[in-house]
């Protein structure tokens, strides 16, 4: 951990009740040192630097004229600050919370947590004393600060004992504007280290702590150096090179100091490094939520662009296409009914009776005419009465959901060489479900797995090797609808129910986090659910939305609702039913159960720019023909038989 990865801090301001992101005010001077960000402590640290200089110059000319050897023991170089900004105690310090960070936080301290006035429980009080309190504390950050919330709470309980002030230390406190909400909180400081601020200014911290000024070169340090005249000289024994000594017992010394004090990291840079390149193709379209002020929203599908104009909450179809059949899925631009999957070398077609598997030469040529098809093993003869409710693929894996509450995962192996195009299939069977699996989802980018039943439960499995990871119980629930957020990992459930008095329909919403945590729910009446589909652009430059097609006493609308907390963003109405739907940044693809549109926002500009594309994208999208979807009732099939 002496070479933990290490972060900045990014937001000097932790008291105030609301934060404005584009205020410059509120962030640390990524130019200096974290210790010297007040003007007093510069002038401290440039004292106690000077004093350490004489005495240092002094002893060496005594070594030259007494033709000794000279040990770095001997005569310590002078230096600013006794501890670095990272080491295996800071590390520790902040991970105290969660496992294996806890355990070797009680090795690292003769198993006792820290007092509890010294450990961390307060944001505002560790950036208080890494920037102006302390001279002796000059901590940065670690790089959970912005992306992992799990490490600000006490999930497991630890009694880590009462301040002074009476007050226990348990989840670590956040500024007013956080609202208690350590989502929020990171979320925040992720928007914070992708602002305009810091893109300006980030190659100066860069410098410091990789580049140019990381470690002084002039051999009687004067102010002339670089990293002198930055105040950014630490204790000689972290830096590598000096951690050499012809006597043992001095050498031991070096390296216990080195254990304790952290070690500089290795120097990337030796230029100063660049400023951050910056596009101006689209302007950040920032906007208030809550009290966090000019949060960088993102220029996508739903979201407002046109400050000048008023907010029309309804989606505009630019263009539509006859299907003849209802979709649950798009796949390399096949529009795939409920009992269909398609990869990139097969397509896999289920009935009541068998399963077929057509192998293809490339869907992306778009023809699957000329497919040949290899008929697969039924299971039927091994589960009698097996029902099949759902069916996708992820890579050449097949995933079949049950009535039973199995999953099949079916790898198919077909030699294309054989011309009889005989089949190989490899299965195994995922259980833990009580009901009939209602949803799978997949999700490449985090390698997860979700499955869920009618039951309300849902199991994360990993999806190269399809182990089992954890369970959550929804509870019980007439419709199941699962998405995970590609960036995060973030698990929405949407469960349907209808109110035991009114006979209303209520949906109820709930986020887990990847880890399994319930981060946020809220519970929505009047509305139906018939669709989901989520935004999947950067974090921190982008405020992600889930699309929630719902309905509401014969009206369709899409609810968007924000990945940070589950929070309404917008309500757009359309005049389609949203039985599957699809995002794209620039439009929405929803189809209801024969016709699939292009929906873009009622914004001029942004229906300008889909326009041109919107033709194009309906006709891309293909369609199976009628005796590839019915092999039972079609008797064309001889031919490819």
């Amino acid at each position: 951990m002496m070479q933990y990865p290490v972060f900045p801090y990014v937001l000097s301001n932790y008291t105030s009740q609301t934060l404005d992101l584009s205020d410059s005010k509120n962030y640390r001077n990524l130019s200096k040192p974290i210790a010297v960000q007040e003007d007093c402590m510069a002038s401290a640290f440039s004292d106690k630097f000077d004093y350490l200089r004489s005495e240092f110059i002094q002893n060496k000319q005594f070594y030259k004229d007494d033709n000794n050897g000279q040990d770095l023991l001997d005569n310590l170089p002078p230096y600013h600050y006794s501890s670095l900004y990272s080491n295996s105690g800071i590390v520790l310090h902040f991970l105290v919370r969660v496992q294996p960070f806890t355990k070797l936080f009680l090795d690292y301290q003769d198993n006792n947590f820290d007092i509890p006035d010294r450990s961390f429980h307060t944001i505002e009080t560790t950036y208080k004393l890494s920037s102006y309190a302390s001279m002796t504390d000059v901590k940065e950050l670690i790089p959970e600060f912005y992306y992992w919330p799990e490490f600000l709470m006490n999930q497991n309980c630890y009694n880590f004992g009462y301040r002074q002030c009476n007050e226990l230390v348990n989840h670590v406190n956040l500024p007013k504007w956080a609202d208690g909400n350590t989502r929020i909180f990171i979320k925040v400081l992720r928007q914070a280290l992708e602002s305009e601020y810091t893109r300006a200014n980030l190659h100066h911290w860069i410098d410091l702590i990789f580049g140019v000024y990381q470690r002084p070169t002039d051999e009687n340090y004067s102010n002339t150096d670089g990293a002198v005249s930055k105040l950014n000289c630490y204790h000689p024994a972290v830096y590598k090179a000096s951690l050499k000594s012809n006597c043992p017992l001095k050498q031991k010394a070096l390296l216990t100091m080195v254990k304790t004090y952290g070690q500089i990291p290795k120097q990337m840079f030796p230029n100063a490094h660049s400023k951050a390149w910056h596009s101006n193709e689209l302007q950040p379209n920032f906007q208030t939520y809550g009290k966090i002020k000019n949060i960088k929203f993102g220029n996508f599908i739903g979201m407002v662009t046109d400050k000048q104009k008023p907010v029309e909450n309804q989606l505009f179809a630019l263009a539509s296409k006859n299907l003849g059949y209802q979709i649950n899925s798009i796949n390399h631009n096949y529009a795939l009914p409920s009992h269909c999957a398609l990869s990139s070398r097969f397509l896999h077609v289920l009935t009541d009776k068998s399963s077929f598997c057509y192998t293809l030469s490339s869907p992306h040529e778009s023809n699957l005419q000329d497919v040949r098809k290899v008929k697969m093993k039924l299971w039927r003869p091994v589960f009698e009465g097996l029902k099949i409710t759902l069916i996708t693929h992820v890579a050449e894996k097949m995933l079949i959901g049950t009535s039973c509450g199995m999953v099949f995962v079916e790898t198919v192996e077909i030699d294309l060489r054989n011309e009889d195009f005989g089949n190989d299939t490899k299965f195994r069977i995922l259980t833990g479900h009580h009901g009939e699996i209602k949803s799978i989802e997949t999700c490449v980018e985090q390698n997860m797995l979700v499955t869920g039943c009618s039951s309300g439960r849902l199991i994360l499995w990993d999806l190269t090797n399809m182990n089992y990871i954890r369970k959550l119980e929804a509870g019980v629930n007439k419709l199941n609808l699962i998405t995970i957020f590609p960036r995060t990992g973030d698990i929405l459930h949407c469960a349907q129910n209808s109110n035991s008095d009114t006979n209303e329909p209520e949906l109820k919403l709930r986020l887990y986090n990847i880890n399994g945590g319930l981060d946020s729910a809220r519970q929505v009446s009047g509305l139906k659910i018939h669709s989901i589909c989520v935004s999947n652009l950067s974090e921190g430059q982008n405020m992600n939305a889930a699309y929630l097609g719902v309905e509401q006493a014969g009206s369709y609308a899409v609810l968007m609702i924000s990945s940070w907390d589950l929070r309404t963003l917008r309500l757009l109405s359309i005049d389609t039913k949203p039985v599957f739907m699809m995002f794209e940044p620039a439009y929405l693809v929803i189809a209801d159960e024969k016709k699939l549109f292009v929906y873009v926002d009622m914004n001029e500009n942004c229906r300008k720019i889909a326009s041109r594309q919107a033709n194009k994208i309906i006709s891309e999208i293909c369609l199976l023909p009628f005796w590839l979807l019915n092999p039972g009732e079609a008797t064309s099939l001889k031919k490819y038989c």
